[in-house]
């Protein structure tokens, strides 16, 4: 499994569901944070912004995931 310290999701779901699998109580008990971008679009072009880039704006892997 890929660790993940930043995740980026859709909606909000996606964002209960994760911290169900991950048992994360809030962002300030984990070092894992689970972010809602509220659209698959927002998400595709967070992820694009991310990439274009350099150097890295954060460290760790971050996650992007689109349904």
């Amino acid at each position: 499994m890929i660790e993940c310290t930043r995740v980026f999701v859709e909606g909000n779901t996606e964002v209960l569901l994760l911290k169900r699998v991950y048992n994360i109580e809030d962002k300030f008990s984990s070092i894992r944070v689970i972010s809602s971008l509220n659209g698959k679009e927002n998400v595709v072009k967070r992820f694009k912004t991310s990439i274009s880039l350099e150097p890295p704006i954060e460290k760790g892997n971050i996650c992007y995931l689109v349904g």
